[in-house]
């Protein structure tokens, strides 16, 4: 039956072709609907072939789309019906394209030509630049592009045009030329929109997603893509096109630093892609699997996955993609030491790169070159290939001026030119330090510091290797000042995300109650996942404020005057040792102090012993030999990390490393005051800020529900500051809570702490109406001096690459906290109120948080669940 307004059954067949970009999979049903019945007409059979076949290529279904296409073609051939033959052999090349066969694809586009006029003829002239463009031949592809669109503009093929644009905003993002391939794009999808093409507008979306990850702009390429995936989604996930933004998606969280989850996205795409027959895309995710596990430091795994896209793009003929994979394979050998005399190969490709249009994969490539020669001993290659790196040092995106300026350090040092190559990686850190403030989200700026590990780690190599301590101690903590600078920016305020998070709480605390009650909470939980995705999503996409302070560590004398009697410790790790520069009255000193390994373990094993006195559980027997193996590994780490770089008595600041962030420094020597932080200019700005508290300061008390004994708590610590606000019950609500500590001189929070180690940003603490997340303590504006948790995991951290803290410490510390105590460890909730009581007299006393705690912890105890009360809290910041 012919629709109404649609006078024969090629009317039908044609209004299908048109209709196949914004709805394939309708397209494709009534295609075969069409064709189930015998066509008299040649040519309708012919167009209703064509229709079927585009469909299936968009949907991906390329084996059933190549089939229809020939038997359509075969059809029109015999009819003797050009224009048709022109028309399906154009879209065959691109479905040729798609399994590989790209010398196929470009014989079929080329052969259509003779039979094509006008707009056809400008149609297929595009699927020849696209073609040419999937080869890598950027340029051909352009000039390809050019014609066509005079033609299709000529014509009015507005749906063409779109698509054209669509395609040549991507090119321009592989040249460099992020500005044309926008303006591209956002032409694009305006046709699109207009012609109620909502399959492209989707496809535009993802593009522009594409280019402002190019660009460096992340918040803004992850709300395009959210927007395409959005998109995508109504029209039921076209297959092929969802795990192509998933690969997008990967590229993206790579640049972003979160390399853990785009190994999750970018193997879920290469399942997806594995299933279906376009071998194009394939291969440029295994590429992307390649520098993913790079990313990831397995560079076995990086090689083979990059000798396998090489394979395939030699086989599809891709020459200028397989100089891609040859970049991941050399940076992957580089890694594993396997790259001697492969210099020259390095620098050669770096040319070929450079060459057709890839300028930042060059940059990058002739950077490796240099590496490999200066490791090969050869100043000559390396000055060259460095030189050719280094000329974008002051254009291009941050992440090029990081690796441009890490060229020019290299040259530097090189050379015998010390100062010169600090002076470089310093502005190689600022160039990371811009690049992380592009973020809104903290989690998003923490893991972009992986970007500056190589710096970072050249930087401590040099000052190692002039044996001065001032010059390791620089290197440390410039680069921790970079990143505690970066943290401290608070995230701007988004009536959304409050909203989530309310949402969030409402679900949370539905699952407590029902779960409370017996009842089935796995929609709950769903609905819990759901919202954390959202939340995470829309923080991501905020933007990041600016800094308007230079980051540089205050001079020698500076610091010597800030400590006073004070030792610094700032701890490292350096070729798999834990490494420790210490600083005391102006005599400064650098010691390798035990195998970070052999730490790391010893300090789980001391974590082990301390939860179980904690908990209490268990016979005296095994109780006493936990407590006895608690004694031995606060010894061997005392003896490890304390005795070879102190004094007998002095007060220590000490800046962690990696796993070192879990120890409770102060059960290490109970004789001594200790503050831990994350970096030496954290501790010169919070003590700067800080100030002793008084009887009469204002106090924000909470007690939490659920949490045996923190009522009591909070009513006696209550009395000892006559200016209070408290909240216990029902009145702990977080959005009250948050405004009552908003300005107080002093807060404290009694109630149940959750580390999330899956994403630290939803580290939490429970309040009557769900969780009090790190997303909400950012919004903090005026933070207290002092805060105290005093409930168990509330201090923990995760730590990421380049000593990164994620958790509800490092965020209260960011806001501006000055002193934080809390434990590091599970404690017996219940029984805290005594030690927190003997804290706040000591504090009201003036005595400076550090201090207050090493009184109060200092004397011995025998009962297993005190005991490991007094081991587990540590004072933080000032």
């Amino acid at each position: 039956m012919i629709e109404a307004g649609l006078k024969t059954e090629l009317d039908v067949a044609l209004r299908l072709v048109d209709s196949v970009q914004d709805d394939p999979q309708s397209a494709r049903g009534q295609a075969e609907a069409l064709l189930e019945h015998d066509i008299d007409d040649a040519e309708t059979a012919a167009v209703a072939w064509w229709a079927l076949g585009l469909a299936s290529r968009q949907l991906n279904d390329l084996a059933t789309a190549e089939g229809a296409l020939r038997r359509g073609l075969d059809i029109a051939a015999k009819a003797g019906l050009t224009r048709r033959i022109g028309q399906i052999r154009s879209s065959l090349a691109l479905v040729i394209l798609y399994t590989g066969d790209t010398e196929g694809a470009l014989s079929e586009a080329e052969h259509a030509m003779a039979d094509l006029t006008g707009a056809d003829l400008a149609r297929n002239e595009m699927q020849v630049g696209l073609i040419l463009q999937r080869l890598g031949l950027l340029d051909r592809a352009l000039l390809h592009y050019r014609t066509a669109l005079v033609g299709l503009r000529r014509e009015g093929d507005g749906l063409a045009e779109a698509r054209l644009l669509s395609n040549r905003g991507v090119l321009h993002g592989y040249r460099g030329e992020i500005d044309l391939g926008v303006s591209d794009l956002q032409s694009a999808r305006a046709i699109a929109e207009d012609l109620g093409q909502s399959l492209i507008v989707g496809v535009c979306s993802q593009n522009l997603g594409f280019l402002e990850g190019r660009r460096g702009d992340i918040p803004a390429a992850l709300a395009w893509f959210d927007e395409a995936e959005a998109a995508y989604d109504a029209l039921g996930r076209p297959p092929g096109m969802i795990e192509v933004l998933w690969a997008n998606r990967a590229e993206l969280l790579l640049a972003a630093g979160l390399f853990i989850e785009a190994e999750r996205a970018v193997n879920a795409a290469v399942a997806g892609l594995e299933k279906l027959d376009n071998k194009t895309d394939l291969s440029e995710t295994r590429l992307l699997c390649a520098e993913v596990a790079l990313a990831n430091r397995q560079p076995e795994a990086a090689l083979s996955a990059a000798e396998t896209a090489s394979a395939e793009f030699l086989e599809q003929g891709r020459h200028a993609w397989d100089l891609l994979a040859g970049y991941a394979a050399l940076r992957a050998r580089f890694e594993i030491d396997d790259a001697a005399g492969r210099a020259l190969e390095a620098a050669r490709l770096a040319e070929e790169l450079r060459s057709i249009g890839l300028k930042s994969e060059a940059l990058h490539c002739h950077l490796l070159a240099g590496r490999m020669a200066l490791r090969d001993g050869d100043l000559s290659g390396a000055r060259a290939a460095l030189t050719s790196a280094a000329r974008t040092r002051k254009s291009g995106s941050a992440l090029d001026r990081a690796k441009a300026w890490h060229a020019e350090a290299l040259i530097r040092h090189a050379e015998g030119n010390e100062n010169g190559s600090r002076t470089a990686i310093d502005a190689g850190f600022r160039a990371i330090r811009d690049h992380r403030l592009s973020f809104g989200a903290s989690d998003l700026r923490s893991h972009a510091a992986t970007h500056g590990l190589d710096l970072a780690l050249f930087a401590v190599e040099q000052g190692m290797a002039t044996g001065s301590p001032w010059r390791v101690l620089d290197a440390v903590e410039s680069w921790r000042a970079e990143s505690t600078r970066v943290a401290a920016v608070r995230p701007p305020t988004d009536p959304k995300l409050r909203h989530l998070l309310s949402e969030m709480r409402r679900v949370a605390a539905e699952i407590r109650e029902s779960a409370l009650a017996g009842a089935d909470t796995r929609h709950l939980v769903v609905s819990q996942a759901k919202l954390e995705q959202e939340i995470r999503s829309v923080s991501r996409r905020l933007r990041g404020a600016s800094v308007t302070d230079d980051v540089s560590l205050t001079g020698r004398e500076q610091i010597t005057d800030r400590l006073g009697d004070r030792r610094l410790v700032s701890y490292f790790r350096h070729d798999g040792q834990i490494h420790a520069v210490s600083l005391h009255r102006r005599v400064i000193a650098m010691e390798r102090l035990v195998d970070a390994n052999e730490a790391s373990d010893e300090l789980s094993s001391m974590l082990f012993a301390l939860s179980r006195l904690a908990k209490g559980a268990g016979s005296p027997r095994s109780l006493a030999a936990a407590a006895t193996s608690l004694d031995q590994s606060l010894h061997r780490l005392r003896e490890w990390l304390l005795d070879p770089v102190t004094g007998r008595s002095e007060e220590l600041v000490v800046v962690p490393t990696a796993a070192l962030h879990r120890l409770p420094w102060p059960a290490l020597d109970r004789s001594r005051i200790v503050t831990v932080t994350p970096s030496l200019d954290a501790w010169i700005r919070a003590s700067s800020a800080s100030s002793p508290l008084s009887p009469s300061c204002t106090a924000a008390l909470v007690a939490g529900p659920d949490l045996p004994g923190a009522n009591l708590e909070i009513s006696r610590v209550a009395r000892i500051y006559p200016n209070h606000r408290r909240r216990t019950g029902r009145n702990a609500r977080a959005d009250e809570v948050l405004g009552d500590i908003e300005g107080a001189d002093v807060a404290h929070l009694a109630a149940h702490g959750t580390f999330r180690n899956d994403n630290p940003s939803f580290s939490s603490l429970l309040m009557h109406d769900g969780p009090l997340t790190v997303y909400d303590f950012e919004r903090i504006e005026t933070p207290p001096k002092v805060m105290v948790l005093s409930s168990c995991d509330t201090a923990v951290s995760k730590v990421a690459a380049g000593d990164e803290l994620l958790g509800l410490s490092s965020a209260l510390i960011g806001v501006g906290v000055s002193s934080l105590v809390a434990p590091v460890v599970p404690i017996a909730d219940e029984i805290a109120g005594d030690l927190m009581v003997s804290l706040h007299r000591n504090l009201v006393a003036a005595v400076p948080p550090a201090e207050a705690l090493a009184r109060v912890v200092a004397s011995n105890v025998d009962e297993p669940a005190e005991r490991a009360l007094r081991t587990s809290f540590v004072a933080f910041g000032a």
